[in-house]
């Protein structure tokens, strides 16, 4: 699931057993790969091919989730589905 941030986010970067926060930029596409295993109050994510934890709560308060046909530079109906993909806008 893909996420364009609104503000700039914190993320903790982990290499060689060292923790180091970044900042990601506000307009900035991140893409959720899923819960951290032991530990679900973060999330890890990917950006620019990177991998790295951030806060859930972050996600919630500074990005917005990015819809399958915006991704794709699709053009639908609403309603329609495209690939097996529901491209209705819910509310």
């Amino acid at each position: 699931m893909q996420h364009c941030l609104n503000h700039s986010i914190m993320v903790l970067a982990f290499k060689d057993n060292h923790q180091l926060a970044v900042t990601v930029p506000a307009g900035k596409t991140i893409q959720v790969i899923g819960p951290v295993d032991d530990d679900n109050r973060f999330l890890v994510v990917d950006v620019d091919d990177e991998q790295f934890h951030i806060f859930a709560s972050d996600l919630e308060d500074r990005a917005e989730q990015v819809l399958a046909h915006q991704t794709a530079g699709l053009h639908s109906e609403e309603g329609t589905n495209y690939h097996g993909l529901d491209l209705r806008l819910t509310t």
